[in-house]
């Protein structure tokens, strides 16, 4: 979460993506219905001054501010009602980490609401921080699908759709690439070309370093990313005739019906566009 924080367009946005007002207007209208009440000591913990004179169990510890409202967003409560959203914790959180006020911050708040959302990491043991930040990210990324793009359009203001919207493009801008998937046909080398999207590349170490244990202190047994990276994108066949060429079976079937055709087929996944962030998962555990 501190690494996400100083990439500088992800932090100015989610500063700057103050969900609350759409939440407000939610229990607003739930309450009109008579669907909720107010929360046990909603406001009167929330304007009670300076941090450190309430604090409860809420919250991200040390998190403070001047006025009421910015205390209420600072403090962030686990029960506060609304739905969950990571969206509004990371907001929350980089507010309090950046504010120059506090030389220690507990995410709190933001803890529990993973609990919540993502139960796999529920628990204080310990988690593999790419399986989390791809689990952190997806999450993110529905919130804003959801709530730019498909949300109520009278709970939440125009501008602020247009801001989530903006907040997403550039969430894919940073973390999302494109891979060229091409399957070239060995019986008339016709290739098929398939774009797909991508968060992170997970490489594997070549075949030479698989049995390096017992020299891994030699110097050969150093290996760079170019050429990790090379693997990833060299070509290899597919097992058997099971690649139902486009080309190869337009030409066969003609006016009639015929079977399909079945050829050999290599495979090669290139980048075709960079992220402004790439993110690598090195397959150590084929390694070490």
């Amino acid at each position: 979460l501190q690494v996400l924080s100083h990439l500088h367009k992800f932090r100015e946005c989610f500063l700057a993506l103050d969900m609350s007002e759409g939440v407000h207007k939610l229990l607003q209208a739930r309450r009109a219905a008579g669907i909720v009440g107010r929360a046990p000591g909603q406001t009167a913990r929330a304007a009670a001054g300076p941090a450190g004179s309430a604090a409860g169990p809420a919250g991200l510890g040390g998190g403070g501010s001047g006025s009421a409202r910015s205390l209420r967003l600072l403090q962030s409560p686990v029960g506060c009602p609304g739905p969950l959203s990571l969206c509004r914790e990371l907001h929350t959180l980089f507010r309090v980490m950046w504010s120059g006020k506090w030389a220690l911050v507990s995410p709190f708040a933001m803890l529990h609401s993973v609990w919540r959302l993502i139960p796999a990491f529920k628990g204080y043991g310990q988690q593999d921080a790419q399986e989390f930040l791809c689990e952190l990210l997806d999450r993110v990324q529905r919130e804003l699908e959801g709530a730019g793009g498909r949300g109520p359009p009278l709970l939440i203001p125009l501008a602020q759709r247009t801001l989530l919207r903006h907040v997403l493009q550039v969430v894919n801008t940073i973390f999302q690439g494109q891979l060229l998937s091409q399957v070239t046909c060995m019986s008339c080398l016709h290739k098929s070309d398939t774009v797909e999207p991508f968060w992170d590349l997970s490489l594997e170490f070549p075949a030479r370093y698989q049995h390096a244990r017992a020299r891994a202190h030699h110097p050969d047994a150093d290996c760079s990313l170019t050429e990790m990276l090379s693997k990833f994108t060299e070509t290899e066949a597919l097992e058997g005739k099971i690649y139902a060429c486009s080309f190869c079976n337009s030409k066969q079937r003609g006016g009639a019906s015929k079977p399909l055709v079945l050829t050999e087929a290599r495979k090669q996944l290139l980048v075709c566009r960079l992220p402004q962030v790439l993110r690598l998962h090195l397959k150590r555990f084929r390694y070490t």
